[in-house]
């Protein structure tokens, strides 16, 4: 009967580091930046293909993201702390029909010499 405990008490244990690990790998939404009008001014812009698997940014661009006949804009403001996640958690329901990742290096101008 204890060993039936112990191995319930384990299981429970990993189910929430597990939960937390799979947290941490996901940035905090007010993390990710902020959305800006197409019509700004943008800094970069991004024309997703069928075969673009990721992108690349760096914190403070603001990128104008085309993909087919749809366009949106983001500004990846984010307190320089560097992450990667789905394009989809920013993108406008339907623009995407595949995974891209974004990954968001630290500005270098404040990167100490």
């Amino acid at each position: 009967m204890k060993r039936l405990a112990y191995a319930g008490l384990a299981a429970l244990l990993l189910s929430g580091v597990a939960a937390t690990m799979s947290q941490a790998a996901e940035p905090d939404a007010k993390l990710l930046g902020d959305p800006v009008p197409s019509a700004s001014a943008t800094e970069h812009v991004v024309v997703i293909q069928p075969g673009t698997t990721y992108v690349n940014v760096t914190s403070g661009d603001v990128v104008k993201f085309v993909v087919g006949n749809q366009t949106f804009a983001w500004d990846f403001d984010n307190g320089g702390t560097p992450t990667a996640f789905d394009l989809q958690r920013i993108a406008p329901a339907g623009t995407l029909d595949h995974k891209v990742m974004i990954y968001v290096a630290r500005d270098p101008t404040y990167l100490g010499a």
